[in-house]
């Protein structure tokens, strides 16, 4: 029921540039979920056990990873309320 005077909530539209990011950012999410999977398992590689500046690396490089997987799901998140 409306009250006279007040019109509906307007629900916002993605722009043109959240629009094109929304459109492909599934597939950069698999990409980046792919590449976290790589990441883990060069990290639990046994060949890597006993090299620890490799493992240094094979976990910072898997940490990136996931930090940039953690943010595409954040502005997916984003733009999926915008979307409705």
């Amino acid at each position: 029921m409306r009250i006279s005077g007040q019109s509906a909530p307007s629900k916002k539209k993605l722009s043109y540039l959240e629009a094109r990011d929304y459109a492909t950012i599934e597939q950069r999410v698999e990409e980046a979920e792919r590449l976290v999977q790589a990441k883990r398992a060069e990290l639990e590689d046994p060949a890597n056990a006993m090299d620890a500046p490799r493992l240094v690396a094979a976990q910072a490089a898997l940490d990136a990873a996931q930090q940039a997987l953690d943010v595409l799901y954040t502005r997916w998140a984003e733009l999926e309320q915008k979307n409705g």
